[in-house]
């Protein structure tokens, strides 16, 4: 525990010329992994297809092979929101920042930090939207760093007070128009025209017609006093390149979200992966003229998802007018299925695990990644906390607790098995938010949303009001060196002793940052350590509170996760993680190629550390430099 405690004590009595004597800590991000399921961007380069993912990164796919780039290649995490070629260079905007990629070096350049929605070429440069409302243009020179490094580029303001925008086009004369969230449609000349829904998509031809995609609409937007003309949209209709109409039904329950011509196809993303058609049917670009409004949305069905190909139908079984194509091949891309946003990671039997927040409960080994979810495994999607001994996985979940044995065998326990029978082997309320082991004797302690429960081989104790127990917004459990601490959103910890007969209350009149507490873990030493929701995370060591904020070197104070890793505390936070080392606190973050910035758990295995982000998952290593 000497980097804990080397720490306090360097913060506490400035003992800096001793930690300037140590070696520097860093962190350095080895491996990134997201989730491939959501398509945010598709831009053709040339023979290959550039794919952007929503928790995925970049996918280069050349209709074989899948070259992926993420965090760890110099994009700004791995929720990608928008791409776009312009000066032959892909450009690309995510939740934490702009860059571009160096064909180069094969890595991409960090151009600004911030959150951008949409991305399109616009001259010289390119149009980036912003989430708070500015559209930026934004020149870079030719040559760039050639490493993934930060480029000094120029930045102008178009516009602000812009509607959050779904959508971007911009022309090499620096006209650009915007779709907005709520209809509204922006133009450069400061026109504004509210359309019948969000703005999905916009082209802006060279003659300065605009056409708009709607949910329910094709609009088209005629400069001079500006007209507007719309028509129904039919099933699968889509902007396809230069305001071309594609007609691609979706594959099944499944949302398109972006459409492009590509090598004589259609390339098709869709919140369920990418697909690519073999004979993309195009309509000539025509007049749009005010017509009947009529039902647009037609519930397609195919085969289950499994199949490759299938056949676009309508409910009924009709063809929708496609002839004998296109089919529709879904192409593998990898990543983490349960992802992008990870709530917890942990080794069980050498093999990786992940739980999603909405994805499930996700493995990785050497066959690749398998994905358990549905009633058939989980009782919820949603993984709140992993714990595991040495013949047992336990996956704490919205609905209930499940565990997983060596031979993969699932088994659930759940809120009803306890109905009429409160002693029974099951959690008294649905939502089971936190599972710990007892390293003293290797026994496992349950927190369902308003009690606890000690599991010892098959029998379960049950502690509730009379315990101690009179929170109902328990978050985080934790065990060891005789203790046993409840976290809560409302009471801060609640804390028993192994032959306590009830637990006793630690908050912030005891000298807890906050009661609003998101996790909590008892060190190697038995101290005690609780992550709070905006105050940073407090340690209770031999009767004494400290608090730990950004003042001392945390990565924010909103804090979402502890954990104890080679006697060193890894927090995480609302923006990166940080570690406190023997020299102080080292942190990182999607600018050092996190995954995401929100991190909620952590595990070790073997000389690296996988985090879990809202971004998906990433690999960090701590290594110790010889000499400053």
């Amino acid at each position: 525990m000497f980097g804990m405690l080397a720490f306090a004590a360097f913060a506490v009595l400035g003992l800096s010329s001793v930690a300037d004597r140590l070696p520097r800590p860093s962190l350095i991000v080895v491996q990134s992994i997201g989730s491939t399921e959501e398509v945010s961007c598709l831009e053709p380069d040339e023979t290959k297809l550039w794919v952007g993912l929503a928790g995925g990164g970049m996918i280069r796919w050349d209709g074989k092979r899948a070259e992926r780039f993420d965090a760890s290649d110099g994009l700004p995490g791995n929720r990608v929101n928008d791409c776009a070629m312009a000066d032959g260079r892909l450009w690309v905007v995510t939740d934490s920042g702009l860059a571009r990629f160096d064909r180069s070096a094969s890595v991409f350049e960090r151009v600004g930090a911030g959150r951008f929605l949409r991305v399109a070429g616009m001259g010289q440069g390119i149009a980036v939207a912003a989430a708070d409302g500015r559209l930026l243009s934004v020149r870079c020179p030719d040559a760039g760093t050639g490493d993934g490094g930060q480029v000094a580029c120029s930045t102008g303001l178009l516009a602000k007070d812009l509607p959050v925008a779904q959508s971007v086009a911009a022309s090499p004369r620096g006209e650009w128009v915007v779709g907005g969230m709520d209809g509204r449609t922006v133009l450069s000349s400061g026109m504004v025209r509210r359309l019948d829904g969000p703005v999905l998509e916009v082209v802006l031809h060279s003659e300065g017609r605009i056409d708009a995609l709607t949910p329910d609409s094709i609009h088209e937007l005629v400069p001079g006093p500006l007209q507007s003309f719309a028509r129904a949209r039919r099933p699968g209709e889509h902007l396809g390149s230069g305001g071309a109409t594609m007609v691609v039904p979706a594959p099944g329950q499944v949302l398109v979200t972006r459409t492009t011509s590509w090598g004589g196809a259609a390339a098709v993303g869709t919140d369920s992966g990418l697909y690519v058609t073999d004979a993309p049917r195009t309509d000539p670009k025509t007049r749009l003229t005010d017509a009947p409004r009529t039902d647009p949305k037609t519930r397609l069905t195919d085969a289950p998802r499994t199949d490759p190909k299938t056949r676009l139908t309508d409910a009924a079984g009709a063809d929708l007018g496609l002839g004998v194509g296109p089919s529709l091949e879904r192409v593998p891309l990898g990543g983490c299925p349960c992802g992008p946003r990870i709530s917890s990671v942990e080794v069980f039997r050498g093999k990786l695990w992940a739980g999603g927040f909405d994805g499930g409960l996700c493995r990785l080994d050497s066959d690749g990644w398998s994905r358990f979810s549905g009633l058939d495994y989980l009782p919820s999607d949603m993984v709140n906390r992993l714990e595991s001994t040495r013949r047992l996985l336990y996956v704490a979940t919205l609905k209930g607790l499940v565990t997983v044995d060596t031979e993969g065998t699932f088994r659930r326990y759940v809120e009803a098995d306890c109905v009429n029978n409160l002693r029974g082997a099951c959690p008294w309320h649905q939502a089971v938010p936190g599972v710990a082991l007892d390293p003293t004797d290797a026994t496992v302690w349950v927190a369902d949303a308003g009690a606890v429960h000690h599991i010892r081989g098959n029998r379960w104790k049950h502690y509730f009001r009379r315990a101690g127990i009179h929170s109902s917004e328990i978050t985080r459990i934790a065990a060891g060196h005789e203790l046993i601490v409840v976290a809560t959103l409302d009471s801060g910890l609640l804390v028993k002793g192994r032959s306590d007969r009830t637990f006793s209350v630690l908050d912030e009149r005891h000298g807890l940052a906050d009661n609003w507490v998101m996790d909590v873990t008892i060190d190697g030493r038995g101290a005690v350590w609780a992550a709070t929701c905006t105050r940073g995370v407090s340690r209770f060591q031999d009767g004494r509170w400290t608090t730990f904020t950004q003042r001392d070197g945390l990565a924010d104070d909103y804090t979402l996760s502890v954990n104890e890793i080679d006697d060193r505390m890894w927090i995480g936070t609302l923006k990166g993680l940080t570690v406190l080392s023997e020299t102080g606190p080292v942190s990182i973050s999607t600018a050092d190629g996190l995954a995401g910035d929100e991190v909620h758990d952590a595990v070790a295995q073997g000389d690296k550390v996988w985090l879990a982000t809202d971004g998906g998952l990433s690999a960090v290593r701590y290594a110790l430099s010889v000499s400053r």
